[in-house]
């Protein structure tokens, strides 16, 4: 099976995401349930670019390791975004662990970090997961990163041409939680090292044939059990695919994707020791300090609404909490409110409006390839009315538009308004985009 059809038979099944098993499920674990839903539109989060030309200084090969995790092809990269990547070359070791700090940006809202980790003890798996960052003491959120609970040497990982499972090129990108920041910020970065107790076994179901498997599944499966037998890593039997089983003997068990073996498996004798417990142990943690220019990224972001703001219309008032634009993020938090502040009502506006995007001259932003995620649901406000609440956290600008304008009903990834959309309902969407539209300064 070429690499290629490897990919294609994954993507109708998680489409769109499109990235290694480990990092796949990474974000899988994210979007569970009601949670929003976090997308990424290129493979550079995984994906370390192997081939770099010769002549590249230090300076321009960091700022590169931003781009290549940002947006995946740093040679698309706009010069905005370009302008505002602070290159660093922040490293420590431990325990044999490698982690260098490549790059940084920030605009207000997302944290951007790029960094090289290498396990320099590679017959000794570790998993590396960021235990903490923090930003002149406030807090940083990861909304995304390819620290969580990832092996070095990545155990079974795409082996495209030039990509080193031990050397791996990644990021994060983070919320910070507080007022923005400003000027020098003294950035902290915990990574945790954790070893497993035993020798590694991979003990998942999934590698064997069922009665429902079809052509598809059959391909995948034994694709899966090929890259498993290349790993080196011992894999149960059919007739042994009791983690409890294993551990007893010692082992430490996986799925076939790299997560330790969690679910399903009964706790120790007193009842408090989870399983991870008992077969991982955290060894060490590497601390990584550095200074961010905050005010380089900040210097880009364009404000359309500077303050709360409420626009009226016929079927409710949009309070407009928050729209800007930069080359790191496109945000919009709003409220749909409707005028007798029911739930009830709140519900026809949601289902009238629908997903909310901005636009311009009807088409999508000149959007850079990033992460993004977008939402909307009834929500009470502080006064007890109910709104439609619609947050949406876009991927940054290539290019700023002249104008933008907040469009109901839109299929972002068609690029056009919805169908099926009554009479009735499109005027009250035309009134509503002509009042949100907004000039870009």
């Amino acid at each position: 099976m070429t690499e290629n059809a490897l990919r294609q038979a994954l993507k109708q099944r998680l489409d769109p995401v499109t990235f290694p098993e480990e990092g796949r499920l990474s974000v899988l674990h994210r979007i569970k349930g009601d949670k929003p839903v976090k997308k990424k539109l290129s493979l550079g989060l995984i994906l370390a670019f192997a081939l770099i030309a010769i002549g590249l200084t230090a300076l321009a090969l960091t700022q590169t390791d931003l781009l290549q995790y940002l947006i995946g092809s740093p040679e698309q990269a706009s010069q905005a975004l370009t302008g505002i990547v602070q290159p660093l070359n922040i490293q420590a070791e431990q325990d044999g662990i490698r982690v260098k700090i490549t790059g940084a940006t920030y605009d207000g809202e997302k944290l951007a970090l790029s960094w090289v980790t290498e396990n320099t003890q590679p017959d000794r798996p570790v998993t590396l997961s960021i235990q903490s960052a923090s930003a002149n003491g406030q807090r940083v959120y990861p909304n995304f990163s390819d620290l969580y609970e990832s092996w070095r040497p990545m155990l079974f990982s795409i082996e495209d041409q030039g990509f080193d499972r031990n050397v791996v090129t990644g990021g994060m990108i983070g919320l910070v939680d507080g007022p923005p920041l400003s000027g020098e910020v003294e950035m902290v970065l915990n990574i945790a090292i954790s070893r497993p107790k035993g020798p590694l076994v991979v003990v998942d179901a999934s590698l064997y044939p069922d009665e429902n498997e079809d052509e598809l599944g059959r391909i995948y499966r034994l694709e899966k059990m090929s890259r498993m037998k290349e790993s080196k890593l011992a894999i149960a039997d059919q007739d042994q695919l009791d983690p409890s089983y294993w551990i007893s003997q010692g082992y430490t068990p996986l799925d076939a994707s790299g997560w330790v073996q969690e679910e399903d498996i009964a706790m120790t004798t007193d009842g408090t020791q989870h399983i991870y417990q008992k077969t991982m142990e955290e060894s060490s943690v590497i601390a990584l300090r550095f200074t961010l220019d905050a005010d380089l990224g900040l210097a880009q972001v364009r404000s359309l609404v500077t303050e709360q703001k409420d626009i009226k219309l016929e079927d409710c008032t949009v309070r407009i909490n928050r729209l800007s634009l930069s080359p790191l993020t496109t945000k919009a938090d709003i409220d749909l409110i409707p005028h007798d502040g029911t739930a009830e009502s709140a519900l026809i506006l949601q289902e009238r409006y629908g997903s909310i995007m901005p636009t311009s001259g009807g088409k999508n932003l000149d959007f850079a390839e990033m992460e993004f995620e977008s939402g909307g649901s009834r929500h009470q406000l502080k006064d007890s009315t109910w709104s439609y609440h619609v947050f949406v956290f876009m991927p940054g600008q290539n290019t700023f538009p002249e104008e933008i304008t907040l469009s109901p009903q839109w299929d972002y990834f068609g690029n056009k308004r919805e169908g099926d959309i009554s009479e009735e309902d499109m005027g009250y969407i035309e009134a509503f985009e002509k009042a949100l539209t907004f000039q870009v300064n």
